[in-house]
């Protein structure tokens, strides 16, 4: 028993840590991607509830930095009311089991005006009719309105994104590329903390997994000194008002 507790020691003391693979950061699902997407016919063998769906859903990540899962969930009379002119709905969000409010922007209406209106209307025909349905609803079957489920509606749009990533010789593109961009580009402007609200994340450190921006040392001291010097911020009251004193 001894030489066998010896013997697993000695193994164990031999085995040679693995080095973890750093993995490259997924792309941003792009304008041009989405650009790109939205001239693509459906494909072949792809029935065509399931591609208007997929359509609409695509555009919901790409207008509200939503999760599959939650763009799944859009109901099409969410995006009648958008299309009309609506500044806001409510979503749910699976993975937190809570609702948030996405930010709806002036180019939202026109954009699903331009290149939805269409969709909308067939997608609502082939539900009957019925605009309560979301966008993940099948509309056949025994589970006909029924949403389903997060891991086959995810994996369908995936499916479709990464052959249209591969004709256009794009990375592979899925449906968190979306999100990335979204995140990304309001980093680039806006605080952190605001965007840790508009994108619904409990956790800011989870927010900030998606700075990828280096900083610019002298880009950096310019805008300090703006900040500082700017008349009305704190550092410029601070000034004026010492130099009153003196």
């Amino acid at each position: 028993m001894r030489y066998f507790r010896r013997r697993k020691k000695e193994l164990s003391s031999k085995r040679v840590k693995k080095r973890a693979v750093k993995l490259e950061p997924r792309p941003a699902a792009t304008q041009e991607f989405y650009d790109l997407f939205l001239k693509e016919r459906r494909p072949k063998g792809y029935s065509e509830t399931n591609w208007l769906r997929s359509r609409l859903a695509i555009t919901c990540l790409r207008l509200f930095g939503l999760r599959a899962s939650e763009a799944g969930l859009v109901k099409v009379s969410d995006l009648e009311s958008l299309m009309e002119g609506a500044n806001s709905f409510s979503i749910f969000q699976p993975k937190v089991n809570d609702f948030r409010v996405p930010l709806v922007t002036p180019d939202v209406a026109p954009s699903l005006r331009r290149h939805h209106e269409e969709d909308l209307r067939r997608l609502k025909a082939a539900h009957g009719g019925n605009s309560e349905v979301c966008l993940s609803a099948s509309c056949q079957g025994k589970t006909k309105g029924k949403p389903l489920s997060t891991r086959d509606w995810s994996s369908g749009l995936n499916i479709i994104l990464k052959s249209v990533a591969k004709k256009h010789g794009f990375r592979s593109i899925t449906t968190h590329c979306f999100r990335i961009n979204y995140i990304t580009c309001l980093l680039a402007r806006i605080p952190i903390q605001q965007v840790q609200k508009v994108i619904g994340h409990r956790d800011i450190t989870t927010t900030s997994l998606y700075d990828r921006f280096d900083v610019n040392n002298e880009s950096l001291l310019w805008t300090i000194s703006e900040a500082l010097n700017t008349k009305g911020s704190a550092g410029g009251a601070a000034q004026g008002s010492k130099s009153q004193r003196g």
